[in-house]
């Protein structure tokens, strides 16, 4: 299952709602504050099929949990 604390990347800006990639897989998801395209991010909390994230520190997605093309 998704758990707090993964990590991934924001597909499109995220604030109120937006789009993310995370566990191999596209999630929708909201952040408190906005949080540009291509942002690595991390996984506040999982609210059924939608996804509250954070910007990851500096560093913090490794390149072997995106597919090609998204790193």
């Amino acid at each position: 299952p998704l758990a707090a604390g993964r990590r991934g990347r924001a597909g499109t800006e995220v604030g109120r709602q937006g789009t993310v990639y995370v566990a191999g897989e596209d999630w929708s998801a909201t952040a408190e504050t906005k949080i540009p395209p291509d942002t690595d991010v991390v996984v506040l909390e999982r609210l059924g099929l939608r996804l509250k994230i954070a910007p990851a520190p500096q560093g913090a997605v490794a390149s072997s949990n995106l597919p090609a093309g998204r790193a």
